[in-house]
Formats: structure tokens, sequence, C-alpha cells
């Protein structure tokens, strides 16, 4: 069996989260067992179907500590402790250059950097990530990203492989029952109604979003637009 060990800030219901729990719901587990190592203490709204499916948890809580050179030797020694893992998925890379360099260190042979963002916030906080993300990619000997323009924004003219995001169809198809149960709930009649989930930062573009509704609103006044945060 081929443990993988998921490099994560930590395994709460968001975006990445949820596309490493789609792909790991349906790896064949006697082949491929996926580990996570997490960035914050606690508990969280995976960690009890991981280990159900089999899966360790460690936690490296430098994101609260901020101890960034504890972080580094903790990191070598766990490596070291832990000659299992032959392959290493990180998905922070403003950390990678730390945790890379740790696991390149320590002879982990397969180092696969992962880019989910095309941008950074523009703000002291976003731009100082937005630096840190661009060495992520030394130490790491294969570069993976969501998108065309992840890759190039943080891996430049580097050469990388797009992995697109996979989710779970079937749970997403049309089921007319589910529809009229969710918009009696909604108090929708004959509307025409938009959702949109995602987080209510900056990053997730509502402006733009607020101005198409707005000219969509123009042509087709009774719709409504859901956000969900």
């Amino acid at each position: 069996m081929i443990r993988i060990l998921q490099i994560v800030p930590n395994m709460h219901s968001a975006g990445l989260e949820n596309l490493l729990m789609n792909i790991y719901r349906n790896v064949d587990r006697n082949k491929i067992q996926f580990d996570f190592l997490v960035h914050y203490s606690g508990k969280y709204d995976f960690d009890d179907e991981i280990t159900e499916m089999g899966g360790k948890i460690y936690h490296f809580p430098v994101m609260e500590d901020k101890n960034v050179v504890r972080y580094y030797l903790e990191l070598i020694k766990f490596f070291k402790q832990h000659p299992e893992y032959k392959v290493i998925h990180g998905h922070m890379p403003s950390l990678g250059f730390i945790y890379m360099n740790a696991a390149k260190k320590a002879g982990v042979p397969v180092r696969i950097m992962h880019s989910h963002n095309a941008s950074a916030s523009n703000n002291l906080k976003g731009k100082v990530k937005g630096i840190a993300v661009k060495f992520a990619k030394y130490p790491s000997n294969y570069l993976l990203a969501c998108s065309e323009k992840a890759g190039e924004f943080q891996y430049g003219k580097s050469e990388f492989k797009v992995m697109h995001n996979a989710i779970d169809a079937k749970k997403f198809s049309y089921n007319p029952k589910i529809r009229d149960e969710v918009r009696k709930e909604l108090g929708l009649s004959d509307e025409i109604a938009f959702l949109h989930i995602g987080r209510f930062t900056k990053q997730k573009n509502h402006n733009f979003l607020l101005d198409i509704f707005d000219a969509f609103l123009k042509l087709e006044p009774n719709s409504k637009l859901f956000l969900m945060g």
C-alpha cells in the first residue's frame, strides 16, 4: 500500500478539503491511503470520516504559534520517524518552501506541490503570501495546478500539469422532487433562482456577481439571487 501525506491547513468543509475527500472516497484504499498533516490544533469536519477510512491526522499548529523554526525542525524529525511516506502532496504553497525542504532533506522521493489559486489578496498579508508561494516549486519535483492560470501564477514558466478539480456528479444530478422541496423552503414559485456558494471574501468576487445579476434582473425582473457563505 502507498501512503500519501496530504499537507493542508485543516480538514474543515471548504473547497480544497472537499476536493481531497472526493478523491479519497473513490480511490482503492487497499492500494492507496491518504494521511493528513494539518496546521491547526482542534477537531474539524472531516476528521472522523478520515479516521474511519483508515487515515491518520498529524497536527503541526504553526499557524497558531507562528514558530517557523520549531516547525521546520519538527518536520525534519517527523519525516525521519515516518519513512513510510514516499509521497507528499502539498496544498499550502505559502509554507511549501519550508515543508518541501524538510521532506527533501529527509529523503522523501516524491514531493508534489499543488496550486489552487490564480491570485493573492491585495493586502499586505496577501502580498507576502504571493511572494512566498513562488519559492515552493524549488524543493518540489512535481508541480500540479487546478488550472492554467493557477499554474502560471505560482510556477511562472516552470513546467506543470493541470489536474482539474473533480466532483461526484451523481450528487448534483437533476432531481425534480428535491428541486420542488428546496424551492418551497426558499419561498419560490415561478421565479428564476440563482445560488452562489462561496466564502464572503474578495477572492470570490461577489461584486462582479452582483453586477451580472443586476444586468440580468433588468431583462428578467422575476428573478432572485441567493448567496451562501
